[in-house]
């Protein structure tokens, strides 16, 4: 496998993985900014939603940020059910337009929420990445010294070894 080593490596191996990741660091910024682009995108395309989910009587940004519920006063023993069946008789020759009308978009409009939550976290990946590896291949660089100044060992017995010539 490539760049298979944890503490047992040389300097020319750490030089090595340097080049790529110092390649692939190069490559970060335009990712980011195709992110970006991805994210402004979604963003006008859920606000073409919502509009269109409020022209027709929704309020599908506030359903998809429902945190708590409603006051709901109940009084205590009564029973609901017969609320429920009106409901159900008054909604049922309408649920077509209530899923086609309301329910999809709600779902679209939550699903390019996650979808922007989720490019978001990925930009910052990203530049965390970016800013990290070189600073963590520095601090490994810096491992190597007089002592080892051509290899590093994870253990005291691999460096006896290598120098037995094992």
């Amino acid at each position: 496998m490539a760049f298979d080593f944890l503490g047992t490596l040389s300097l020319e191996q750490l030089r090595d993985i340097r080049a790529f990741l110092e390649e692939q660091i190069e490559d970060i910024d335009e990712q980011i900014n195709t992110l970006i682009v991805e994210i402004d995108n979604a963003k006008r395309t859920r606000n073409e939603l919502v509009i269109a989910d409020s022209n027709l009587g929704g309020d599908s940004l506030q359903s998809s940020f429902f945190t708590e519920l409603p006051d709901i006063q109940k009084i205590p023993e009564q029973n609901d059910s017969n609320t429920a069946i009106l409901m159900e008789e008054v909604k049922r020759p309408f649920i077509q337009n209530i899923k086609f009308k309301r329910e999809r978009i709600e779902f679209k409009v939550k699903k390019l929420n996650d979808f922007i939550e989720q490019m978001k976290e990925e930009v910052d990946r990203k530049a965390i990445a970016k800013d990290r590896t070189i600073q963590k291949l520095n601090e490994i660089e810096q491992q190597f010294n007089d002592a080892n100044s051509n290899h590093l060992f994870s253990t005291t017995d691999k460096l006896k070894n290598f120098k037995q010539g094992m």
